[in-house]
Parts: structure tokens; sequence; C-alpha cells
């Protein structure tokens, strides 16, 4: 596999494949035991900062999936120039989101996954992963922040792969076994995840103390 790349050594060139962003926003939040979708910071919900910071990255079109609580979670973003799709089955686990959003993109689209609770996710850290992404021998980029892990870009050719998962692993299956084509960038931002009333306050936290 291919060596971690810092995220502000990625040279600032324009993508060669086309891409479509899909925002992964139909979980249920058990943990914080309301719609961390709906959760805010700074004013601004979850999902509106994940949407709009994938808009802002100017990489593509984007695709919000929703789920759990979708009327609420649609209303959020609903004046936003994104096309959102619905997944009746987002109870059986991140997989179902993944393949709803692979499915609602274009044929020959690469697609960049992004989940709804990574605030410190930046429109700048998008485009450094798209930055990286070299068919054929550089397929998958995803983020690096102590573990590897979302946001992910994957080129167009893993899109049965991705269509096929099952479960809650998310698209792990699909990197382990691309592991040769894979690289990673160090995005420190992606850290920030939140699953507990504790995470969103210190995300809160941060966030203000960097602005």
């Amino acid at each position: 596999m291919p060596g971690t790349i810092d995220f502000m050594n990625v040279a600032a060139t324009e993508p060669r494949p086309p891409i479509t962003l899909i925002v992964l926003a139909a979980g249920g939040s058990s943990r914080l035991g309301n719609p961390k979708q709906l959760a805010r910071i700074g004013g601004a919900s979850l999902i509106r900062r994940a949407v709009q910071t994938a808009l802002d990255s100017g990489l593509g079109p984007v695709i919000v999936v929703v789920g759990a609580a979708a009327d609420a979670v649609s209303a959020e973003i609903r004046e936003l120039a994104v096309r959102v799709v619905e997944n009746r089955d987002w109870a059986e686990g991140m997989s179902t989101s993944i393949r709803t959003g692979v499915r609602a993109a274009g044929l020959e689209s690469s697609v960049l996954l992004i989940l709804v609770d990574q605030p410190g996710v930046t429109a700048g850290h998008l485009r450094a992963l798209a930055s990286a992404l070299r068919p054929p021998s550089v397929t998958i980029v995803g983020t690096e922040c102590g573990v590897v892990g979302p946001p992910a870009l994957f080129d167009a050719r893993h899109r049965d792969a991705l269509c096929a998962l099952a479960g809650d692993r998310g698209a792990k299956a699909v990197i382990e076994a691309n592991a040769t084509s894979m690289t990673t960038v160090r995005l420190d931002g992606a850290r920030l995840d939140i699953d507990t009333p504790e995470d969103l306050h210190r995300a809160e936290s941060e966030l203000a103390a960097g602005e």
C-alpha cells in the first residue's frame, strides 16, 4: 500500500475522474439519544455542516442519504443544491446507506463517502483526498487520523463491490480487499467523531478553540 500523505503536502490539482460526494446521514444515533444529524455545533446542525462542506469542496454533485428522522433531516437542507435519497433499510446497518448512495451516483463516477458526524472535516480535506486519487495505481483514498477510515474516496471500478456490502462495517471490506491500490491522507480534523453527548460537547469546544 502506498504511504500516508500529509494533508498539507497534497498537490492542489483537479481530480481526473468525475466524483460524486455521498453524505451518509441515515443512522439512528442510538448512543446519542436523539438524531445526531440534527445536533447543533456553532448554531448549525451536523447535517447542514456536512452537506455545506461537501458543496464547498466543488468536487462534484452531492447526494445525501437519509433514513432515521428522514423528514426532519431533509428539512434542514431543503434549499441546498443536493439530491436527497431515502434509505428505508437504514436500521440494517451502514452498508445499506452506502449501497443506496452509490446506486444513485453515475455509473462512471468515483464516490466520496462522507459521514455526518465528523464536523472537523473541511472542504480542503475533501479536495486533498480527490487530488490523491490516481487510477489505475491508486483507486481508493482513505483518511488517516490514528486509524484509517472515512471520509474515503473510491474509484468507479469499486462500484459493484460497494453495492454488494452487507451489515454495519461500512466499506472496510472493500478497503481491505484492495489494500495494494489504496493510499491515505492524514487529516487530523477527521478524528472528531460524534457518538455521545460528551463527544458533541468536546467537538464544539475544540472547533470553537480553532476558529
